[in-house]
């Protein structure tokens, strides 16, 4: 197994060069492979960036969709619709910048009542009590018939983006359909489409935090399908730290890894991280071949 890192879209259009070329330029100099596609606090002209790298090493090795895709699955027409927009424009941008994997938070299910807390990556939010296992238990109650909408969905964009891989990724939110027992349905009622599993250790560390999720659990079931992992760390809710300083096992998941496939690994990192760390997080990274 080998990883080829590549940096999160965030991070490097707040730290490197306003101009396209010479961000990849920058990127290539950093020691990185390029740069995913996604949202990002200063915009990047992801074609003007791809018209110029020609004569360049410089990949761009994915489309992040923004968001959790809420509408995906809703029960409401107009927010699937709508949902669906978001993740057909998204797949149009990424055949057009040549990228061959498309990375989808698969939508989330919509609950009765109040919900003052979701998103396990939010600091601010109150799980104080049983909150978190209620919110799963409220979740299950409409789970059915959400999952049997996500996997008409992601079987129409399928066949919509047949050269496209779909790669679902683990959910920020409780009520998302991220999470490895629905993942693994989704899994099993689509097998004719190109579905994988895009990792995000820090993202199952802040799970296991607010729902004792065991963060093994991803990799034991989808390393077989992996497309790609992102790597950052989580500590307190908070995500986007520098592998190493927080709570993920990165010996653990190096361990799971395939062993005979090159996957792109996204370094993402918080905005207010420093250039000077990209020598340490190369340096932790590379003792677990990451």
């Amino acid at each position: 197994m080998s990883v080829t890192r590549f940096l999160g879209p965030g991070w490097a259009s707040v730290h490197g060069p306003t101009d396209e070329r010479e961000l990849a330029l920058w990127t290539l100099d950093a020691g990185f492979a390029g740069i995913a596609v996604g949202p990002s606090p200063r915009p990047i002209a992801w074609r003007v960036l791809r018209a110029q790298l020609a004569d360049l090493p410089f990949r761009l090795p994915a489309v992040f969709v923004p968001g959790p895709n809420a509408g995906l699955a809703s029960p409401n027409a107009g927010d699937r619709l709508a949902s669906m927009e978001t993740l057909r424009a998204a797949a149009r941008e990424a055949m057009a910048l040549g990228v061959g994997v498309l990375v989808i938070e698969p939508g989330v299910v919509r609950v009765a009542g109040e919900v003052r807390a979701d998103d396990v990556t939010d600091r601010a939010a109150d799980w104080s009590g049983d909150y978190a296992q209620a919110l799963v238990a409220r979740r299950g109650a409409a789970l059915d018939q959400t999952l049997d909408r996500a996997c008409r969905a992601l079987f129409d964009l399928s066949r919509a983006v047949p050269d496209l891989v779909l790669a679902l990724s683990p959910s920020r939110k409780v009520t998302g359909l991220g999470a490895p027992g629905t993942l693994a349905t989704i899994f099993e009622d689509l097998p004719n489409c190109r579905l994988e599993f895009w990792a995000n250790p820090a993202i199952a560390a802040c799970r296991q935090t607010i729902l004792g999720e065991d963060p093994g659990v991803w990799l034991e079931q989808f390393a077989d399908r992996m497309a790609g992992i992102t790597l950052s760390d989580a500590a307190e809710q908070s995500t986007d730290l520098p592998p190493g300083a927080g709570v993920v096992d990165y010996g653990m998941v190096a361990s799971y890894l395939p062993r005979e496939a090159t996957l792109p690994g996204v370094v993402e990192l918080d905005p207010a991280v420093p250039v000077a760390e990209l020598a340490g997080v190369h340096s932790f990274l590379a003792k677990f071949g990451l």
